[in-house]
């Protein structure tokens, strides 16, 4: 994808310093661009992350180190995905994220992250 002025280049910047993104160096000198969770964004000590290879349905990641969070939601509703246990100030927090805007940015770092290998595709929005 061509950058056509600044501020896409910063986006595009922006996308791949928080891509989890890494080149490994094959034993030919092949370098091979590979892909790790993206971080999609902080909000009070929680990380919000996409991975690139994942399951259906579309969903992302919050993860905390404080409390040991590690929950999935799906991006469609914000609902959460079966075993998924969170305490509902977490919960509430991160629904609140969702809609207040969220939503648009999980589906443009899914959309971004998919790898040629990933059993699911992109998320296509209803016209």
């Amino acid at each position: 994808e061509r950058v056509q002025n600044i501020e896409d280049l910063a986006a595009h910047l922006e996308c791949f310093l928080n891509s989890g993104c890494y080149v490994r160096v094959e034993p030919n000198g092949e370098r091979i661009l590979l892909y790790g969770r993206a971080l999609v964004e902080k909000i009070n000590g929680l990380k919000i992350y996409i991975n690139p290879k994942e399951h259906a349905p579309p969903h992302f990641h919050v993860t905390s180190h404080d409390s040991d969070i590690d929950v999935r939601f799906i991006i469609d509703d914000c609902s959460l995905l079966p075993g998924s246990p969170v305490d509902t100030k977490t919960r509430h927090l991160i629904e609140h994220w969702y809609w207040d805007g969220a939503r648009a940015k999980l589906i443009a770092f899914w959309n971004k992250t998919r790898t040629t290998d990933c059993p699911v595709g992109p998320i296509r929005e209803e016209a």
